[in-house]
Protein backbone atom coordinates (compact mmCIF):
# COMPACT_ATOMS: atom_id res chain seq x y z
CA UNK A 1 0.00 0.00 0.00
CA UNK A 2 2.86 2.39 -0.13
CA UNK A 3 1.68 3.89 -2.91
CA UNK A 4 -1.68 4.35 -2.57
CA UNK A 5 -2.34 8.09 -2.78
CA UNK A 6 -5.30 10.52 -0.37
CA UNK A 7 -7.53 10.19 -3.24
CA UNK A 8 -7.53 6.23 -3.54
CA UNK A 9 -7.75 5.81 0.72
CA UNK A 10 -11.11 6.34 0.43
CA UNK A 11 -11.75 3.60 -2.19
CA UNK A 12 -13.06 0.37 -1.41
CA UNK A 13 -10.71 -2.17 -2.65
CA UNK A 14 -10.91 -5.74 -2.97
CA UNK A 15 -7.30 -7.45 -1.64
CA UNK A 16 -6.39 -11.25 -1.39
CA UNK A 17 -5.74 -12.32 2.15
CA UNK A 18 -4.86 -15.61 3.34
CA UNK A 19 -8.06 -17.01 3.71
CA UNK A 20 -9.75 -15.46 0.23
CA UNK A 21 -10.55 -12.46 -0.82
CA UNK A 22 -11.78 -9.01 1.43
CA UNK A 23 -13.07 -5.62 0.65
CA UNK A 24 -11.21 -3.06 2.41
CA UNK A 25 -13.07 0.28 2.77
CA UNK A 26 -13.76 3.43 5.09
CA UNK A 27 -16.39 2.81 7.34
CA UNK A 28 -19.80 4.11 6.01
CA UNK A 29 -23.48 4.17 7.42
CA UNK A 30 -24.89 0.75 6.49
CA UNK A 31 -21.96 -0.67 8.65
CA UNK A 32 -24.32 -0.05 11.73
CA UNK A 33 -26.76 -2.53 10.68
CA UNK A 34 -24.08 -4.83 9.81
CA UNK A 35 -22.82 -5.40 13.20
CA UNK A 36 -19.74 -3.14 13.94
CA UNK A 37 -21.16 -2.28 17.47
CA UNK A 38 -20.79 -6.60 17.66
CA UNK A 39 -17.41 -6.68 16.04
CA UNK A 40 -15.92 -3.78 18.40
CA UNK A 41 -17.70 -5.59 21.11
CA UNK A 42 -15.05 -8.54 20.84
CA UNK A 43 -12.54 -5.72 21.44
CA UNK A 44 -13.99 -3.87 24.75
CA UNK A 45 -17.19 -2.41 25.43
CA UNK A 46 -18.61 -0.94 22.31
CA UNK A 47 -22.98 -0.20 23.44
CA UNK A 48 -24.65 0.35 19.97
CA UNK A 49 -25.78 3.48 19.30
CA UNK A 50 -28.49 5.47 17.69
CA UNK A 51 -28.25 5.77 13.67
CA UNK A 52 -28.41 9.42 14.65
CA UNK A 53 -25.71 9.11 17.42
CA UNK A 54 -24.07 6.90 14.64
CA UNK A 55 -24.48 9.41 11.94
CA UNK A 56 -23.30 12.22 13.71
CA UNK A 57 -19.95 10.80 14.44
CA UNK A 58 -19.70 9.38 10.89
CA UNK A 59 -20.00 12.92 9.58
CA UNK A 60 -17.22 13.93 12.04
CA UNK A 61 -14.99 11.52 10.95
CA UNK A 62 -15.34 12.03 7.02
CA UNK A 63 -15.23 15.57 7.94
CA UNK A 64 -11.54 14.97 9.15
CA UNK A 65 -8.89 14.37 6.51
CA UNK A 66 -6.18 12.98 9.09
CA UNK A 67 -9.30 10.39 10.75
CA UNK A 68 -10.44 7.33 9.09
CA UNK A 69 -12.04 4.46 10.16
CA UNK A 70 -11.44 1.23 7.65
CA UNK A 71 -13.34 -1.70 7.45
CA UNK A 72 -12.65 -5.38 6.16
CA UNK A 73 -15.70 -6.65 3.90
CA UNK A 74 -16.58 -10.32 3.22
CA UNK A 75 -16.08 -10.22 -0.94
CA UNK A 76 -18.11 -13.75 -1.30
CA UNK A 77 -20.87 -12.47 1.73
CA UNK A 78 -21.29 -8.81 1.50
CA UNK A 79 -22.37 -6.88 4.22
CA UNK A 80 -20.04 -9.45 6.65
CA UNK A 81 -17.92 -7.18 8.19
CA UNK A 82 -14.49 -9.38 9.42
CA UNK A 83 -12.40 -6.46 11.01
CA UNK A 84 -12.18 -2.66 11.84
CA UNK A 85 -9.47 -0.36 12.82
CA UNK A 86 -8.58 3.81 12.94
CA UNK A 87 -6.15 6.27 12.68
CA UNK A 88 -6.01 10.01 13.29
CA UNK A 89 -2.92 11.71 12.87
CA UNK A 90 -1.51 14.28 15.50
CA UNK A 91 -0.17 17.24 14.54
CA UNK A 92 3.03 18.33 16.99
CA UNK A 93 4.44 21.42 18.51
CA UNK A 94 7.69 19.25 18.43
CA UNK A 95 10.34 17.85 15.61
CA UNK A 96 9.91 20.82 13.73
CA UNK A 97 5.58 20.47 13.89
CA UNK A 98 6.15 17.02 12.74
CA UNK A 99 3.00 14.40 12.71
CA UNK A 100 2.13 11.33 14.37
CA UNK A 101 -0.45 8.59 13.71
CA UNK A 102 -2.22 7.12 16.14
CA UNK A 103 -3.38 3.31 15.32
CA UNK A 104 -6.95 2.37 17.35
CA UNK A 105 -9.72 -0.19 18.01
CA UNK A 106 -7.42 -2.71 16.06
CA UNK A 107 -9.94 -6.15 15.79
CA UNK A 108 -11.24 -9.02 13.79
CA UNK A 109 -14.13 -11.13 13.86
CA UNK A 110 -13.08 -14.30 15.63
CA UNK A 111 -14.48 -16.43 13.02
CA UNK A 112 -11.88 -14.60 10.64
CA UNK A 113 -8.74 -14.50 12.79
CA UNK A 114 -5.39 -15.72 11.14
CA UNK A 115 -6.65 -14.60 7.82
CA UNK A 116 -4.08 -11.88 7.99
CA UNK A 117 -7.04 -9.43 8.08
CA UNK A 118 -5.38 -7.12 10.93
CA UNK A 119 -2.16 -7.66 9.15
CA UNK A 120 -3.96 -5.91 6.36
CA UNK A 121 -5.90 -3.42 8.35
CA UNK A 122 -2.79 -2.06 10.52
CA UNK A 123 -0.70 -2.04 7.27
CA UNK A 124 -3.20 -0.22 5.67
CA UNK A 125 -3.28 2.98 8.37
CA UNK A 126 0.34 2.66 8.47
CA UNK A 127 0.24 3.96 5.06
CA UNK A 128 -1.94 6.19 5.87
CA UNK A 129 -0.18 7.91 8.22
CA UNK A 130 3.15 7.74 6.42
CA UNK A 131 1.06 9.02 3.62
CA UNK A 132 0.26 12.42 5.30
CA UNK A 133 3.49 13.27 6.22
CA UNK A 134 4.05 11.20 9.84
CA UNK A 135 7.24 10.80 11.33
CA UNK A 136 5.91 7.52 13.02
CA UNK A 137 2.98 5.52 14.29
CA UNK A 138 1.88 4.33 17.44
CA UNK A 139 -0.88 2.19 19.06
CA UNK A 140 -1.32 0.44 22.35
CA UNK A 141 -2.35 -3.02 23.38
CA UNK A 142 -2.47 -5.80 25.62
CA UNK A 143 0.80 -7.58 26.07
CA UNK A 144 -0.88 -10.48 24.41
CA UNK A 145 -0.94 -9.33 21.12
CA UNK A 146 2.73 -7.69 21.27
CA UNK A 147 4.16 -10.31 18.98
CA UNK A 148 1.06 -9.87 16.36
CA UNK A 149 2.38 -5.88 16.15
CA UNK A 150 5.72 -6.94 16.14
CA UNK A 151 4.83 -9.36 12.80
CA UNK A 152 3.25 -6.45 11.45
CA UNK A 153 6.29 -4.18 11.58
CA UNK A 154 6.29 -2.38 14.59
CA UNK A 155 8.68 -2.81 17.76
CA UNK A 156 7.50 -2.39 21.69
CA UNK A 157 8.60 0.87 22.82
CA UNK A 158 7.86 2.61 26.89
CA UNK A 159 4.87 2.03 28.36
CA UNK A 160 1.40 3.05 28.53
CA UNK A 161 -0.68 4.92 31.02
CA UNK A 162 -4.16 5.79 31.99
CA UNK A 163 -6.84 7.43 33.73
CA UNK A 164 -10.75 6.42 33.30
CA UNK A 165 -13.21 8.80 33.50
Amino acid sequence: FASISNAEMEQSRIVETAGGSVVLRPLCADDRKRGIFELLAQLTQAPPLSAEAFGVILAAIDSNPNHIVVVAEDSVSPGKLLGTAAALVEQKLLRSGGRVGHIEDVVVDASARGRSIGKLLVNFLVDFSKNRGCYKVILDCDEQNVAFYERCGLEKKEVQMVRYF
